[in-house]
Formats: C-alpha cells, sequence, structure tokens
C-alpha cells in the first residue's frame, strides 16, 4: 500500500521543476554576465584601438613639426598621454637616415599602445620623412611672375638629369620635378599665359598636362630669402660682390667654381639701393658650379652661361634674364623670388632661345653640401609619408 501510494508526488514534481527553473535561471544570469563582459571587453578593446590610432597620428604629427635632426631619438618614449577613459603611450624604436642627391630622407618607426581599462592595443607604423632642396627646373616662390620666352629652342626640364662621372656629362635618369612651379593659382595663369601654345611642350616633366607647370606651395617667399641669406652668410669675401645703385657689367670670361670645386658666388645690392637700379650684366662666357645667389638686382648673361648647380634671385625686383648667344645649359635649379610687386613689364624670367634649365639632384648635391643640418631642418620643407601600418599582438 506504502509503494503504491501517491502520495507526496504533487511535491517531488514541484521541487523538480523549481531546481531546473533555478537551474535555468541561474545559467542565464551566467550567461548574461559573460555577454556583458564580453561585450564591455569588446568597447574597451575597440577604444584602446582608437587611442593607439591616435598615438600613430601624434608620433606623425612631433616627427613632422621636428627641426632637430634627426627628428626623435631612437628608443624614445614620449609621456602617456590621457584622452577620455583611457591614455597612449607613443614610443619610436628606430630612426635611420638615407638619401642621395640633394635630399635627407629619415625612416622613422612609431609605435603607440591604447590602454582602456584592462584592454590593451598596439599599432606600429614607419613613416619617411624627406627634405628636398628643390622641386622643380624653375621655381617662382615670390609675389610676381611675369615671364617672357622666346623661339621655340628653349627648354625647362624637370626631368632628373643624373651627372656620369665616367664621361663628365649629364644624363636623364631619377625622380622627375615639375618644369615650373609657382606659389598659387594666379601666377600659374600668368606663366601659362606667357608662353606660346608652340612653346608649352618645351616645359616638361611631372604632372599629366603641358606644360609641366603647377602650384607647389613647399618653398614659401620667406624660405627661398633665408636660405639666401644663409649661402651668402658662408661665402669667402672673394667671392661676395657688392652691386652699385646701378648697373654693375661683367666683360671679361668668368668662372665661378667647377664641378670638383664648387663654390658659392653672392651678389648684393649695395644699402640704400633704389629698387630696380642694381643689375648685374655678364657679357662675358661664363661657367660655374655651386651656388650663385643674387639679392635685390636683376641678374642678366648675354653670353654663352652654363652652371651647375643652385640659383637664387631674390628680393626687390629681382629679375633672371638669359639672352645672348653661345651655349647656355644650367644643371640643377633657379629660384626666382620676388618679394616686390611692379608693373607686369618688369619681368621676373626672360629666356630666349637654346637657353636649357635642366632639373640635377647630382648637380644640386654641391649646394646641398654646403648646408649644415640645422639650415636644412629648419628651413627646407619636408615631406611625410607612410610606408607601412600594422597592428601588433599583445
Amino acid at each position: 500500500k506504502l509503494l503504491a501510494s501517491q502520495r507526496g508526488m504533487i511535491l517531488v514534481i514541484t521541487l523538480m521543476i523549481l531546481a531546473l527553473l533555478l537551474g535555468a535561471g541561474v545559467g542565464a544570469i551566467v550567461s548574461m554576465q559573460t555577454d556583458l563582459k564580453s561585450s564591455s571587453n569588446l568597447k574597451t578593446g575597440t577604444q584602446a584601438l582608437y587611442l593607439a590610432e591616435a598615438g600613430i597620428e601624434r608620433g606623425k604629427k612631433t616627427v613632422k613639426d621636428s627641426t632637430s635632426a634627426p627628428p626623435v631619438t631612437a628608443g624614445s618614449c614620449a609621456a602617456d598621454e590621457t584622452l577620455g577613459s583611457g591614455s597612449f603611450t607613443v614610443c619610436y624604436p628606430s630612426v635611420s637616415t638615407s638619401g642621395s642627391g640633394a635630399a635627407t630622407v629619415y625612416t622613422v618607426t612609431i609605435s603607440s599602445t591604447g590602454n582602456v581599462g584592462s584592454s590593451s592595443k598596439t599599432l606600429q607604423s614607419a613613416i619617411r620623412k624627406v627634405f628636398v632642396l628643390s622641386q622643380a627646373a624653375v621655381s617662382f616662390t615670390g609675389n610676381e611672375a611675369d615671364s617672357s620666352f622666346s623661339g621655340t629652342a628653349f627648354r625647362v626640364d624637370g626631368n632628373n638629369w643624373d651627372y656620369n662621372s665616367s664621361t663628365s656629362t649629364y644624363q636623364q635618369g631619377g625622380t622627375a620635378r615639375l618644369g615650373i612651379s609657382v606659389p598659387n593659382t594666379t601666377l600659374k595663369t600668368a606663366v601659362n599665359s606667357a608662353l606660346a601654345a608652340n612653346q608649352k611642350p618645351n616645359i616638361t616633366g611631372t604632372g599629366a598636362n603641358t606644360p609641366s607647370l603647377d602650384v607647389d606651395t613647399g618653398f614659401t617667399k620667406s624660405n627661398v630669402s633665408q636660405l639666401a641669406d644663409e649661402f651668402c652668410n658662408q661665402a669667402l669675401a672673394a667671392n661676395k660682390t657688392v652691386v652699385p645703385n646701378s648697373t654693375l657689367s661683367i666683360a671679361e670670361a668668368q668662372t665661378w667654381g667647377t664641378h670638383a670645386s664648387p663654390i658659392i658666388r653672392c651678389f648684393q645690392a649695395t644699402s640704400g639701393f633704389t629698387p630696380g637700379n642694381p643689375s648685374v650684366d655678364v657679357s662675358g662666357n661664363t661657367t660655374g658650379a655651386g651656388v650663385l645667389v643674387v639679392r635685390d638686382s636683376a641678374l642678366v648673361f648675354r653670353g654663352a652661361f652654363n652652371w651647375e648647380g643652385l640659383i637664387i634671385v631674390t628680393g626687390q625686383k629681382a629679375g633672371f634674364e638669359i639672352l645672348g648667344g653661345g651655349s647656355r645649359d644650367i644643371y640643377g635649379s633657379a629660384f626666382v623670388n620676388e618679394t616686390d610687386y611692379d608693373p607686369v613689364t618688369y619681368k621676373e624670367l626672360v629666356l630666349q632661345d637654346s637657353t636649357n634649365v635642366r632639373y640635377s639632384d647630382s648637380a644640386l648635391k654641391m649646394a646641398y653640401n654646403f648646408l649644415p643640418m640645422s639650415v636644412i631642418t629648419s628651413i627646407l620643407p619636408s615631406t611625410i609619408s607612410t610606408v607601412y601600418w600594422r597592428a601588433v599582438t599583445n
């Protein structure tokens, strides 16, 4: 009778159901806590990743803005920075230096770790900072760029020409630059308008358009003025000439440096000059190598002119004219930096037939070698590019 009795079964079944419900409830709570924890970890992990990315950008800005050489110290770390509920730490594991021709290249590795709570994410990037002495065969960097081009035999060529020491000649090769650069679209229109349709193909170099003429804001009027000052400060006294408040005529043949022994040749208008009066007028055949700087004066060549290196004509009523006969070849680059304003009849650049201005890193290296690194990093413009970017497993 006792075994056959069903008394208490309802209680047993009820207890079993309660136990099942309790187990299910406990399981749901545990699952919910796990999901919440996973969700929290995912959220903080994402936040940590964003902070690591912010650190990479901060590192890039530090390298870009630095005027030190190198831009940062290898193995150094910046102080932790707090952002919102987390922080990031930026380090620079390695810095290397390279370069060829008229350029210095720094490759900097940046490591950034973002931390939020218990989550941590690390990113690594390598960036390249490049200083260059010129971006075009001819660069207008001042207020005006009034130009005159005669005939169709002249060339302004931004395609890089390398020096071949075995033949003592220049051959096309290397990274091309612009034929002509200007600081704004107004001057681009002015130069383009000065070129006849059959002259535009003579301006060659980078860019999809003909002529190779475009805006480049890397060098400013101030940069070029400072650069001219730096070069003239380094020039030997024998290679400095004061230009009177009139025309300085040079009729004799001139040799201003050679490829083996480049020099800095500097002409400066006399104090108290009247803008537009000083002029360096060279009618004798001239060769040279290194750096040629003319400040607050026009520079006119009427005879043969062959130059390797950098030419800077800067200041008030700055003008560069290559006229006359004979061979006229420039390998390197020329800056025309007009700091004043004048009538359109006053030309900043005049090129006549058979004049060739060819961009050359090899030739510019002679000028670049005169500059101390402190000047390169404080005056020359630089570009920043990313070599690689990757996540690092924590």
